[in-house]
Formats: C-alpha cells, sequence, structure tokens
C-alpha cells in the first residue's frame, strides 16, 4: 500500500553505495524507519531526486510502500515544505534543532501515532526559523533554547505528565514566584511546595526566576517563544528540572546527547 504523510525527517545516515537510512516523525504513522535508494546519486544537474527534503530537521511530504509488519518502509518520493537549509545559519539553532530531534526519539515508540505531538514539533520548528529570519547568524543561545524548553514543557502535556507550575500540590494555593528566593519543585506533580512547608518535601530546587520563566512559558503560545531571551542560569535549571521530571515519569530518558552537549557548552 503507498500512503502520503507529512514528516519531520529526525535522522539520516549513509547506506550502501548511494542510499540513505532515514528516521521520520510522521502525522498519520508517527515515528517510522525508511531505506531512501539513490537519496545520495547526484542527477545531471548536481543534485540528489530527493533535493533537501530528507536533510534533518526539514519539514516535508513523504510517499512510501507501506506493508504491515515490516520495520523499514521503502521512500518513493518526498517533497520539501520547508527545508532545514536556513537552520544552519545559526550554530546555536541548528544544535538545538538536534536536540529537539533527539528528543523525538528518545521518547517515541515506533509508529505512535500522536498527531499532537506532531503539531507541537513543526511549532517549535517554525520558531526556530522565525529566529534564523529576525537574527540569523546572530541569535542568542538562550533564545534557541527556550524554544526547546517551551517544547519539553508541550511535550510533557501531550503524553499525559503536564507540569503543574502555579499551585502548590499540598496545600493547592496559588504560588506566586516573588514569594521567595528558592522553590522546591515536586517531581510527580511538576508544581512547587509552598515556601513554609518545602522542608518536609523533596525535590528539585528553582531559583525564583527559574519558576517565573516556567510558569510563563507555561501558558505562552509558541508563536510568542522567540520574542522571549532569559538568563543562562535560569535556562539551565529548567533544562535539569525537566529533565529530571522526564526521567521521573518515563522509562526513556528526555534529555539526549545533543542537549547535554548544549548545557556543557
Amino acid at each position: 500500500m503507498i500512503v502520503t504523510t507529512p514528516a519531520i525527517i529526525v535522522k539520516s545516515r549513509k547506506f550502501k553505495e548511494s542510499s540513505k537510512l532515514l528516521t521520520a516523525y510522521t502525522r498519520d504513522f508517527g515515528k517510522l524507519s525508511f531505506v531512501a535508494n539513490g537519496a545520495r546519486r547526484m542527477s545531471k544537474k548536481g543534485g540528489s531526486r530527493f533535493g533537501s527534503a530528507l536533510d534533518p530537521l526539514s519539514l516535508c511530504t513523504l510517499s512510501f510502500q507501506k506493508k504491515e509488519g515490516r520495520d523499514l518502509h521503502t521512500l518513493i518520493s518526498a517533497e520539501a515544505i520547508h527545508s532545514s537549509l536556513d537552520l544552519q545559519q545559526s550554530y546555536d539553532v541548528l544544535t538545538t534543532g538536534f536536540a529537539l530531534a533527539e528528543s523525538i526519539l528518545s521518547t517515541q515508540l515506533e509508529e505512535q501515532v500522536l498527531p499532537d505531538i506532531f503539531d507541537r514539533v513543526v511549532e517549535a520548528l517554525n520558531a526556530l526559523h522565525s529566529l534564523v529570519a529576525a537574527h540569523g547568524e546572530h541569535v542568542r543561545p538562550s533564545q534557541a533554547e527556550t524554544v526547546l524548553i517551551h517544547f519539553y514543557i508541550k511535550l510533557a502535556e501531550s503524553i499525559g505528565i503536564a507540569l503543574h507550575p502555579f499551585r502548590c500540590p499540598i496545600t493547592q494555593e496559588d504560588i506566586h514566584p516573588r514569594q521567595a528566593e528558592h522553590f522546591t519543585m515536586s517531581l510527580s506533580d511538576g508544581a512547587p511546595f509552598q515556601p513554609r512547608i518545602a522542608g518536609y518535601h523533596q525535590g528539585y530546587r528553582l531559583d525564583t526566576y527559574a519558576l517565573e520563566a516556567l510558569q510563563e512559558l507555561f501558558s505562552m503560545e509558541s508563536t510568542k517563544v522567540c520574542t522571549r531571551n532569559y538568563e543562562a542560569f535560569v535556562i539551565g535549571q529548567l533544562h535539569e528540572f525537566l529533565g529530571r521530571y522526564f526521567v521521573y515519569h518515563c522509562e526513556r530518558q528526555l534529555t539526549p546527547r545533543t542537549d547535554a552537549f548544549i548545557r556543557e557548552a
């Protein structure tokens, strides 16, 4: 059966002399693996017959031969909707995009169909494209990483482990970041304990500015994310907290190698 679906290329590697093995996150079939025969063979005009559609982080339309019970599907055609070429203008945007792709590889099962998550990935990629369009190679690392953190927050919501950053899980009282200098975050609820009872509970410690950023990003639309620019220590705390939060709830770890590399840079 030949099927067509929107997809995002999340992994690509060489296969034999002229082909590629691909992993794509598709809207209609979840994460799938493909062989693209002849994808590395150059035409007389100097390009591949697939063009830039199979570059990592490209949003494209894939047509392929799908057979039940197969782990590897044969790609027939690919057409780029939004090429990833412009993301290469900024090192920080490109590495953030790779961390985004790795988060899909590490958290999504094969053929697990979750269109909401696909749409979240597209929104995050669009935000990265917007950053490059506005700043070119001068995108600040914190701007790109904010897009990734916002995606992590929305990913948690989409897989059923949404954070609750506005209310204490014990007293059910509203939490305002300026109540204290630091807050203890519950890893089971993704919620801050009231400062007066925080000493009786274990969790991850967030600075008041980090909690304020978490609350802001939780409520923010994806189109607004690329306008935010937080301090590096705020970004670092949110990365660490969200990584631990996903480890607590999921067998599959959220924090991929690229994300760890960003944190060490």
